[in-house]
């Protein structure tokens, strides 16, 4: 087996060539917090002095781009360098001088290098730091070895993403240390004395050079090409997605999250073809000349399979045999693996390595010459294998795949040690060995516990790590051009149930994360033709072998299959578990009897709250007020399942206020809980101080209960068992509905089920359905509003939809400007123009155009300014930095007042983008602001950290868990998406968040798990509200949707800025308007599944809005076929709205017998605002004499296929009934 090598890099925008970037000031990737080297590159970064194109070494040593790391990968001549201690206060006295070769780059594997569960013991670094090195060096190869390079989150390529892009890849020629920094050995005992932490403190210059073969004999993805294309034709946009590599295998993450680690032959392989597809690809685009490196990548992929050999799981078998005979296998070991390798260099011609490894084991002779050194493994190996020779047929099917001996040994007694190998699951070795498949589907790692995955970081190679598909795909199927196949072994078809099961439990996964519930047997075999045998171009696969008996069966023992009129669909088992436990939960509930509650104090209550907002907003409408509280508080009281939805300033949250205190009142528990912390941080802030509960995300509350086991990827919902530490209540309450996900919501209900299923007095569900869909599978309350909304029992009784305006500064036009965003409303498109046009639409509500970064920026600036001007009047007389402190209610020089996070002013400002990567994203736009309002602190040494500033901004990207030594429990302590402040200096760093009574040492968190927020994308402020905003909306489309806009339109109290790129193509607007991702997802709770993905494209070139639309066109085309009518789809027409001509767009325009017919199908007249703004279009209909042709209908009690017949039949005959007394139309059909 030869080692390979990942090398983290910096983005560059010339390609690494050993120059400085074309344009130093734009790329503000190199500096972002998922970079690398991130503090340096922030701290040392000098525009000013970056001449662009200018060599790396010609400034010095007055000056050098701190890249120099990274940015001579590829360079044609050497690089002289000087390296500086990384730590301030020897920076400018201990230095290194040297030079580094063309076509090399520095890297260092920190984890190695850093102590995790060891830090205790050993302090920050390891007494044997040297050595480590030394044998992680002394495993590559050179002239074998290949370095994958690769970029960490913030690039242009994958930023919107949060995953790793690979370069491409070179053989590694040499390798060398860079010396060490010259301490004293005075020095050195002084600082090793000053700190436990430092006793170990290294003189070692942490830089290995690696220098490969060069970028005309290596492997290089054309990124800049792409992008310079892109730039010049944006409709291309997408075809840079089609050749980036990204990095999002579980099993592979471990192999580049510390910036550099080895990687073992499969992984190199599966990297080698994945670039491979990529190139191919490239190659039909045309974009950039690749024909060099298709060639090339074949005899990297060739030496990669002689390397690795048939059999590349020997050395860890023989390893855990060796083991046994000592009773247990050990979780590392490294003489399995030299006896094989011995083994294989004793080996004649044409003898085969397993068959001689098991005629060793199972012989009695002496041990070979060749093998003497290894005498001792033969001997306990042979002993392992006598008293486990049961296990023979699996043991040598283990031998095809690369895995650990820790892995080995817990496949063959998965029950030793937590967690199971299998979650429980009861595999037997005959099973693992028929369909070693399972491993890929099934495999739970040791390290999935939180202490054995610090464990494992402390050892040198990982033992243990998720078992890929791709892994068993190599060992099953090896490529036959580079090694001969063993029918004995390699016994399964490319086709068959075993690969295909696992494949598709692959592609479902993937799915998933994409929000999808299930996916059609279509969507499986097109997934599966475009990700062939790994190493073929296409696969030749149709929908009759996924679905003949063999194949459903053996399908049906992991995954549940739906039949829905001969077309099938595909759930993992956890998927359609959980839509059946939301399901039954809500049904089940909406079945109890309502609860016996005095009702009588709702009247004066609601007619208290109508007098008082009447008197603070002028034009308040007291009257739909009234009727949608008095029906809230009414239902919501009495009945055991609930949904209030609504848009922002509609009350909701002072609705739910009232309620909780009913609850309280008459002594009832209530759990409250929100997705994010900054959602719970807002109902506790608004709520009064004798309240008895504490609302808290449902993450914290879900470990605290205990039940944290159930979060994991293959928890059994079905199987929960009561929790000891799961405390009683009473009633539910839920916040920020649509942000919560599939499995959450199923989680909670299954709690219930399981721990109370009786006493629960109501389950309260609270959001805005209009929203983005949530992170992660489903979305669970639009199906459920749904669902209520369409039975005639529950649709007033279970549900109510809140748009009275109860804010005082609110603005009714920033509301009526986002509901342009919300599904197919009926608003005219008078302000839609408005938004189009740009300008002052009303006292809030701001839109501007640009074009280009500088024209962006000085719209920010201006902003910012602006808001200055009302928060901190006197801020032109002091510097930028202080009166941004103030702006955010620090002190001027930028620290947290008495050290309280929730009496700053975080959300008094906030820039949105949809995006996260480029000058128009949350990067670009934090590090603009962050430039201009923390320049001071960027020029003082002490005021810097990890690429962050004192007094910065900062948000959480990911969940952070504490031990806690008390309850022998990790808990929640930060929330993801929680924002905050980090301050520091010369006495040391701390962040504060709102959500925490306590700052946080910055030292003991991992500075990778935040980012600036000054500018955050929209799905991270979902659920936050702050007082002004602005939006940016580039013209880039991959993320634009109706939900998004909606969503970021809805997040400001008072001012809303839009700004939007100017584009040549369809603005941008437009764009976001005609998409739907919410539409898009597949969901079968209450409902038969669909294909959505699918679904909304009913001939090509035309795409609808949602199933009823579908439907309806579907039985035009329909009876178009047939010769009786023709129809467009929202064609153009002009109506007069009083004075003015509006142009609007009806569903449909149908001409039949000579007449012109309008359809207009009305899906949301539950909403007081869709049925007004409808009679009001009405009226225009009427006005210009259209009204005896418009038809329209409704769906809120569901489709019935013959009355959707019945309708198309009525205009063929030239003869429209429906009912007039409805209101909506003198003909109107109920569907």
């Amino acid at each position: 087996m030869t080692w390979h090598i990942t090398a983290r890099m910096a983005w560059h925008d010339r390609g690494w060539d050993g120059r400085v970037c074309d344009d130093p000031a734009a790329n503000t990737y190199c500096t972002g917090s998922h970079s690398l080297l991130s503090e340096r590159l922030a701290r040392e970064k000098r525009i000013e002095c970056e001449r662009p194109c200018a060599a790396l070494d010609a400034d010095l040593p007055d000056y050098q781009p701190p890249c120099f790391w990274t940015s001579s990968v590829f360079a044609p001549e050497p690089t002289k360098v000087l390296h500086r201690h990384p730590f301030p206060q020897y920076r400018d006295e201990k230095q290194i001088e040297e030079t580094l070769p063309a076509n090399s780059v520095y890297t260092w594997p920190f984890r190695l290098a850093m102590t995790h569960a060891s830090k205790n013991r050993h302090g920050n670094y390891f007494p044997d730091l040297d050595a480590r090195i030394e044998r992680f060096a002394g495993r590559l190869n050179p002239g074998r070895s290949l370095v994958f390079f690769y970029l960490n989150y913030d690039n242009p390529v994958s930023a919107d993403d949060y995953k790793y892009a690979l370069v491409g890849c070179a053989r590694l020629a040499d390798f060398a240390m860079s010396g060490e920094f010259l301490f004293s050995t005075d020095e050195l005992a002084e600082i090793r004395g000053s700190n436990p932490q430092m006793k170990n403190f290294p003189a070692e210059n942490w830089a290995l050079q690696l220098s490969h073969e060069g970028a005309a004999n290596g492997i290089v993805l054309p990124y800049h090409a792409y992008l310079a294309h892109i730039a010049a034709n944006p409709d291309d946009e997408a075809k840079l997605d089609e050749i980036r590599v990204l990095v999002d295998e579980p099993a592979l993450l471990p192999n580049f999250k510390y910036v550099s680690e080895q990687v073992h032959d499969d992984h190199a392989l599966a990297l080698l073809y994945k670039l491979k597809r990529a190139l191919a690809r490239a190659q039909e685009h045309g974009i950039a000349d690749v024909d060099v490196m298709v060639d090339r990548i074949e005899d990297y992929i060739a030496d990669a399979w002689a390397d690795r050999g048939l059999y590349p799981g020997l050395g860890s078998v023989l390893n855990v045999l060796a083991d046994l005979a000592e009773g247990e296998f050990q979780i590392e070991g490294s003489r399995g693996a030299a006896l094989a390798t011995a083994l294989r260099d004793s080996l004649g011609e044409g003898e085969d390595l397993l068959d001689s490894a098991i005629s060793l084991l199972e012989s009695k002779d002496p041990v070979p010459r060749a093998l003497a050194a290894h005498k001792a493994t033969v001997r306990d190996a042979r002993a392992g294998y006598r008293d486990n020779k049961s296990l023979k047929t699996l043991l040598r099917k283990l031998t095809l795949f690369t895995l650990t001996p820790r892995q080995v040994g817990r496949i063959l007694f998965p029950e030793d040690g937590d967690p199971h190998a299998f979650a429980g699951l009861a595999l037997s070795p005959e099973d693992i060995a028929a369909n070693p498949y399972v491993l890929a589907e099934s495999y739970v790692p040791a390290t999935r516990n939180a202490s054995n995955e610090r464990e494992d970081l402390d050892r040198e190679q990982r033992s243990d790590a998720a078992i890929d598909y791709g892994v068993i795909d190599i060992g099953m199927f090896p490529d036959h051009r580079h090694l001969e196949r063993r029918d004995d072994l390699h016994d399964l078809t490319v086709t068959g149930p075993e690969r295909l099961r696992a494949f598709a439990h692959e592609a479902l996964t993937a799915a998933e994360a994409q929000g999808h519930s299930f996916v059609s047997t279509g969507t499986l075999v097109e997934h599966a033709a475009r990700h062939p045998l790994f190493y073929r171009d296409k696969l030749n696969v149709n929908e009759a072998q996924f679905l003949s008996n063999e194949h459903l069966a053996h399908f049906r023992e992991r995954m549940h299959i739906e039949n829905v009129d001969g077309a099938h669909y595909f759930y993992l088992q956890r998927a359609w578990h959980a839509e059946q436990i939301v399901t039954r939960f809500v049904c089940e509930r909406l079945k109890l009897p309502a609860l016996k509650r005095d009702l009588s104090w709702i009247a004066d209550y609601v007619s208290t709250e109508s007098t008082a907002l009447a008197a603070e907003i002028d034009g308040f409408d007291a009257e739909r007020f009234g009727i949608e509280r008095t029906r809230m508080m009414t239902s919501a009281m009495t009945q055991r399942f609930y949904c209030a939805t609504g848009r922002p300033g509609s009350g909701k949250s002072q609705a739910i206020a009232e309620l909780l205190k009913r609850f309280d009142a008459a002594n009832e528990r209530t759990i409250v809980l929100a997705p994010t912390g900054k959602a719970a941080l807002r109902l506790n802030a608004e709520a009064p101080e004798d309240v008895t509960w504490e609302a808290e995300t449902i993450d914290r509350w879900i470990w605290r209960s205990g039940l944290s086991d159930y979060l994991s990827d293959g928890a059994d919902l079905i199987a929960m068992s009561r929790e000891p530490r799961f405390e009683q209540f009473d009633n539910l309450v839920i916040d920020e509905m649509s942000m919560v996900n599939l499995y959450h919501l199923a989680l909670l209900f299954r709690a219930i089920e399981v721990h109370q299923p009786t006493s629960t007095l109501r389950v309260i569900l609270v959001g805005d359905e209009n929203q983005l869909p949530p992170i992660g599978c489903g979305k669970p309350f639009h199906d459920v509003i749904s669902y209520l909304r369409g039975e005639p029992d529950y649709q007033t009784t279970n549900t109510v939809r809140l748009t009275a305006n109860c804010r005082q500064r609110h603005d009714s036009t920033v509301i009526e400007a986002a509901h342009l965003f919300v599904g197919k409303n009926r608003y005219h498109d008078e302000l839609y123009a408005q938004l189009r046009k740009g300008g002052k639409v009303s006292d809030y509500l701001d839109v501007r155009y640009f074009s280009g970064t500088q024209e962006l920026q000085s719209h920010v600036a201006d902003f910012v300014t602006t808001t200055l001007d009302i928060a901190v009047p006197d801020h032109r007389d002091r510097s930028q930095q202080e009166a941004f402190n103030l702006l955010l209610k620090l002190y001027d020089k930028g620290h947290v007042p008495n050290n309280d996070a929730a009496a700053l002013a975080l959300d008094r400002v906030q820039l949105l983008s949809p995006y996260r990567g480029g000058p128009t994203g949350a990067l670009g736009l934090s590090n603009f602001v962050r430039d201009t309002y923390r320049a001071e602190a960027k020029e003082d040494d002490w005021k810097q950290k990890n690429g962050f500033v004192h007094s910065d901004k900062i948000v959480r990207i990911r969940n952070y868990y504490v031990y806690n030594s008390k309850t022998k429990q990790r808990e929640l302590r930060l929330s993801n998406g929680s924002v905050g402040v980090l301050c520091g200096g010369r006495k040391g760093w701390k962040t504060f968040f709102a959500e925490s009574k306590w700052g946080f040492d910055w030292d003991k968190l991992d500075p990778e798990d935040f980012e600036l927020a000054y500018g955050l994308t929209v799905h991270k402020a979902q659920g936050s509200e702050f007082e002004e905003v602005l939006v940016v909306v580039p013209e880039r489309r991959a993320l634009l949707s109706r939900e998004l806009i909606y969503t970021a339109m809805t997040r400001s109290k008072t001012r809303l800025t839009l700004l939007v790129e100017k584009s040549e193509r369809t603005n941008p607007l437009t764009v976001a308007r005609d998409r739907s991702v919410l539409a898009q997802r597949n969901s079968s709770v209450f409902a038969r599944p669909f294909d959505a993905v699918r679904l909304f494209e009913p001939e090509n070139g035309v795409k609808v809005r949602s199933k009823i639309e579908y439907m309806i066109y579907q039985a035009l085309v329909a009876a178009r076929n047939a010769g009786t009518l023709s129809f467009s789809y929202e064609s153009a027409l002009d109506l007069p709205f009083g004075e003015r001509i509006v142009r609007v767009h009806p569903d449909f325009v149908i001409q039949s017998g000579g007449q012109t017919y309008f359809w207009e199908h009305l899906g949301m007249l539950d909403r007081q605002d869709y049925a007004r703004d409808w009679r009001e279009r009405r009226r225009a209909y009427s006005t210009a004499g259209y009204e005896a042709a418009l038809l329209t209908t409704d769906d809120l009690s569901g489709v019935r296929a013959d009355q959707l017949a019945q309708v198309v039949r009525d205009i063929t005959a030239g003869n429209l009934a429906g009912r007039a007394d409805l209101g909506w139309s003198l003909h109107h059909y109920t569907l």
